[in-house]
């Protein structure tokens, strides 16, 4: 039942609910002014951690203030200990209504949210205060489609007392960073990484991740690999895709370094689609995400216009993200808001003159051009020599290119399909050779949580395939899975990494699956049966403790069976 009134606030109508309280439309008594009150009830506010939750989103809240955040007005506690604050009531709808009633939002439309989520990260991290909660249901937006990010309820402010125990993990499973999800500390890139997710279903109308359990979503956000966002949205700008794939890195230091960079890369990504778009240029199909882009005429008569490859962009990101780690004079005057706004001037004023990558090259020189690129190890350079070398070519004059690039071409077509194969980009089907199934069977085997078999698979195919040359670019894809399946580095990461899976098993036995919960038990003693780290060991024991009544269940097997 509704409460009546809260505080000075006469209750309206019940507009939300969540872990921490619910939130009510209402009006204060004396002004009449509109408002929306989160309440955290009295049965709630007798356990401390839900009134220090309440009290930090209250300190976060008043920290914070920008036209993309929430408004606070102030907060108190009723004589029966009813917690509440009051902010600004926003007409409209949450994210995840628009999503519910549209499935997913065309490509512009995404971007605009985006851009205003930056600046209300910018300005929370400017502040201090990382959210840690971004999804859809935390996102307003206004009749004007003005939006608005809420609930601070778990966020984290700087130099202040930690909410939760070292290795807790909170937050929503659907939209958490890898290392929040690991339980490890948490910065603005996390949040970064969340914004990624929202990005993502807003887009494709899926998560990145789902799975039966929030420990089944986190397990994938720490160890998984997201179908890429053009499978379900095949017309959106491979621009828009790569900063989708960055955001979400599982590592913090290959992300965006901070919301303000961010954001100018989502305007230039809009203002290239608007140059292209009056410039009748059209982008190159099927091209690789973290490949340049490519520009081709629309006609084969018309001459090669517009801004090519995103390669100047990420040059200032570099420039940000090589500020951080240095201070010197330069990078101090790269700090500086300003500068950054006056270069990225120069960069989208003067930049489509300057990244028009091959208009100066003749046929001969564009050809030589991509097989000098083919003459360095597998990587991105190949599919640069495709995509900005021989790819023109070939729809410039097929008849004449098509005998002389045509092996250089299934070359690169081989790598690209093996790298794509091998880290999970692409449904499991039949591969083309056996050290890609292998590579294949190493990505599922750890994403079943059995790292231990991934890397001794992926170690094997290495020193099968060392110095063949027919498989060198397989074996460079190895060589980079096999970094990402190395044990963990400190005993913190490997506790967590075994509590996870100790839950991941024990949810799966309480919901009846027992040969999987059994599976996962058999792998975790198997796996550290030998480790010295005490916590280790208890859950090892735990681990034993739970095997042994579903060995008891399962049926003799008779003598006379194979």
């Amino acid at each position: 039942m509704n409460p009546e009134k809260v505080g000075p606030y006469i209750i309206d109508k019940k507009i939300g609910a969540g872990g921490m309280g619910t939130v009510y439309r209402a009006h204060h008594e004396e002004t009449n002014d509109e408002v929306a009150v989160k309440v955290l009830p009295a049965s709630l506010a007798r356990e401390a951690g839900f009134v220090l939750r309440f009290e930090r989103e209250i300190e976060a809240m008043k920290k914070v203030k920008n036209g993309n955040i929430v408004e606070f007005f102030e907060s108190g506690k009723t004589d029966d200990g009813t917690y509440y604050l009051s902010m600004e009531y926003v007409e409209g709808e949450t994210l995840t209504a628009r999503l519910s009633r549209q499935r997913k939002l065309k490509w512009r439309e995404v971007i605009d949210i985006s851009v205003q989520i930056c600046s209300a990260l910018k300005a929370a991290h400017n502040a201090g205060v990382i959210h840690r909660d971004l999804k859809p249901s935390n996102l307003m937006i206004r009749t004007d489609e003005v939006v608005k990010l809420t609930d601070f309820g778990v966020a984290h402010v700087f130099a202040s007392t930690r909410l939760t125990k070292t290795g807790g993990i909170i937050g929503t499973a659907e939209y958490m960073s890898p290392e929040q999800a690991a339980g490890k500390r948490t910065t603005k890139r996390s949040d970064l990484y969340s914004l990624g997710a929202v990005m993502y279903v807003m887009l494709t109308g899926r998560p990145p991740f789902t799975g039966n359990t929030a420990t089944d979503i986190t397990h994938k956000h720490i160890y998984g690999q997201f179908d890429l966002p053009s499978r379900y949205s095949p017309g959106i700008p491979r621009q828009l895709e790569d900063i989708v794939i960055r955001l979400m890195e599982k590592d913090p230091e290959q992300r965006y370094p901070d919301a303000f960079v961010l954001l100018k890369a989502l305007e230039v990504v809009e203002k290239r689609e608007d140059y292209k778009a009056n410039a009748g240029v059209t982008q190159v199909v099927g091209a690789p995400v973290d490949t340049e882009a490519t520009l081709v005429p629309s006609s084969k008569e018309d001459e090669e216009v517009g801004p090519g490859g995103a390669t100047l962009m990420r040059d200032m990101m570099r420039i940000e993200l090589e500020r951080e780690n240095r201070e010197t004079a330069f990078s101090r005057v790269l700090n500086n808001t300003w500068v950054l706004i006056g270069l990225l001037g120069l960069l989208i004023a003067g930049g489509f003159y300057f990244v028009r990558p091959n208009s100066g090259l003749s046929a001969q020189e564009r050809f030589n051009e991509g097989v000098e690129l083919l003459s360095a190890k597998p990587g991105n350079g190949w599919l640069r020599a495709r995509d900005d070398y021989f790819q023109p070519l070939l729809d410039q004059n097929a008849d004449e290119w098509s005998e002389k690039i045509a092996p250089h071409m299934k070359k690169i077509q081989r790598y690209a399909t093996a790298r794509e194969f091998a880290k999970g980009r692409k449904p499991l089907q039949a591969p083309g050779d056996e050290p890609t199934r292998l590579l294949s069977r190493a990505v599922q085997a750890a994403e079943n949580g059995n790292l231990e078999l991934a890397r001794k698979t992926v170690t094997s195919v290495i020193e099968i395939m060392d110095g063949e040359e027919q498989y060198s670019y397989l074996t460079e894809i190895a060589k980079e899975l096999l970094q990402e399946l190395q044990p963990a580095a400190n005993k913190e990461m490997a506790v967590n990494f075994v509590r996870l899976h100790f839950k991941r098993a024990t949810t799966l036995q309480q919901d009846g699956d027992s040969a999987a919960a059994a599976r996962i038990y058999r792998n975790l003693i198997d796996l550290y049966k030998d480790n010295e780290e005490t916590a280790i060991l208890e859950i090892v024991k735990q681990c034993a403790d739970r095997l042994q009544p579903l060995d008891d269940k399962q049926p003799e097997m008779s003598n006379d069976e194979p």
